[in-house]
C-alpha cells in the first residue's frame, strides 16, 4: 500500500501541459491505486 501512495507523491510532480488546464498524473495514480487495490472487504 505504502507503494501507492509514493506513486501518487511522484504523480503529482509530473505535469502535463494541457489547455486551459495542466493535467498532472496524481488523478491517474489514484485512479489506478483504486482499480488495484478493489473495494474494502
Amino acid at each position: 500500500m505504502g507503494s501507492f501512495a509514493l506513486l501518487t507523491a511522484l504523480g503529482a510532480q509530473i505535469v502535463l501541459p494541457t489547455i486551459p488546464v495542466p493535467f498532472t498524473l496524481q488523478t491517474f495514480f489514484v485512479l489506478l491505486s483504486g482499480a488495484l487495490l478493489g473495494p474494502r472487504k
